[in-house]
């Protein structure tokens, strides 16, 4: 961003050493720093990567930092990842992050989340911009009392046992209920399997196109992917799981495939395409079922199964059956949500009455409507 310079302040909390300094680290070449930070917070996550951020830069040319702080021995102990852009009106717009569930800021003590949050909301200040953190725990209130707290949906987050072998789903009924639609699915010839290549996005994307018109949401562009492919697979933050029914003599019919994102103790399961006249199959369940099973054994230690507006009650009751509990996320706004903010909101009267429509449009106008909004 517009550098909001060095901010020093006064460091009382135990295990930080005497003032902070407030800074921004670049995601290309502070990389390594940045990492080292992530791997030592628990809360770190795939989103917070730099190379997440480097995905969005690519993706939609996006500027992309982190205001970081450091003690006076040089030690990290806060960081928070922006994306920085220009409004229509050129107006300084800070996010942390667009295109993203959740990604606020991390710090080590409470003196650091005050000293990253007071650092941007004065950046902002000063230059009449707006700010959006999303967090997935309420700020202090000491720390967010110039922000503006919006109600926002809760994500379904699934705490994962030790070893696969004790995962269990709900009651005995529901956890039967879920292992006998696996069978199933192995029954039919369904068979699971990770993605190899960027051909296998590209092979899934139709099935995502599909999905999201079923779900009146504008898709992603399928650059999106094949660049989250390039910069995210190889160092194994992303994952695409593929349900493939096989037919003897036949080559194998993609039927679903689910793409997660991966680090630190989470697992986020993020997109999901299918083709509807297959989930007789139930391929969705043997996704789900091998993507928990393979989380455990990796050592993960939640898997979120993403957001869940208030009227999605289908929705919610499916991702409950795995065992997974709503929890409440937060959006926090500086100076207040705009009008736009609240008309996309999938419970305003605008919102139904746009999906109505979405989901009449052929697929391929979807796609393109999808790729001018996020362009």
């Amino acid at each position: 961003m517009d550098a909001p310079g060095a901010h020093a302040t006064n460091a009382a909390s135990e295990g930080v050493a005497g003032p902070l300094r407030v800074f921004t680290l670049d995601p290309a070449w502070d990389h390594d720093r940045w990492v080292d930070f992530l791997a030592g917070h628990e809360e770190a996550h795939a989103y917070h990567h730099p190379l997440w951020l480097e995905l969005l830069r690519r993706a939609f040319g996006h500027r992309v930092e982190a205001l970081t702080v450091e003690d006076a021995a040089g030690r990290l102990c806060g960081l928070l990842p922006l994306v920085v852009r220009r409004s229509g009106r050129r107006r300084l717009v800070l996010s942390s992050l667009p295109h993203t569930p959740v990604a606020g800021p991390l710090a080590r003590d409470e003196q650091s989340l005050r000293a990253l949050v007071r650092a941007v909301v004065d950046h902002v200040q000063a230059r009449n911009g707006r700010l959006l953190l999303k967090t997935s725990a309420p700020l202090p209130p000491d720390v967010s009392e110039h922000l503006v707290r919006a109600a926002w949906d809760a994500t379904y987050v699934r705490e994962l046992p030790a070893r696969p072998e004790e995962l269990r789903f709900g009651n005995s009924r529901t956890h039967g209920a879920i292992a006998r639609g696996v069978r199933k699915a192995r029954r039919e010839g369904v068979e699971v399997r990770a993605a190899t290549g960027v051909a296998d996005v590209r092979r899934w994307y139709p099935l995502y196109l599909e999905a999201m018109r079923a779900h009146a949401v504008p898709p992603r562009p399928l650059r999106f992917f094949e660049i989250a492919w390039e910069t995210l697979a190889e160092p194994g933050l992303m994952r695409l799981l593929l349900a493939e029914h096989w037919d003897a003599g036949r080559p194998p019919r993609l039927l679903s495939g689910s793409i997660f994102f991966l680090f630190g103790g989470t697992v986020f399961y993020a997109f999901n395409g299918r083709l509807r006249s297959g989930l007789v199959a139930r391929p969705n369940d043997a996704i789900h079922w091998a993507a928990l099973e393979s989380a455990c054994r990796e050592g993960f230690r939640r898997f979120d199964f993403g957001e869940v507006t208030p009227s999605q009650h289908g929705l919610a009751a499916y991702k409950a059956k795995w065992g997974a509990r709503p929890v409440p996320l937060y959006r926090y706004h500086y100076p207040k949500p705009t009008t736009a903010d609240r008309l996309l909101r999938p419970e305003s009267r605008a919102h139904r009455l746009a999906a109505v429509t979405w989901q009449r449009l052929p697929i391929g106008v979807t796609q393109t409507i999808g790729e001018l909004l996020y362009r």
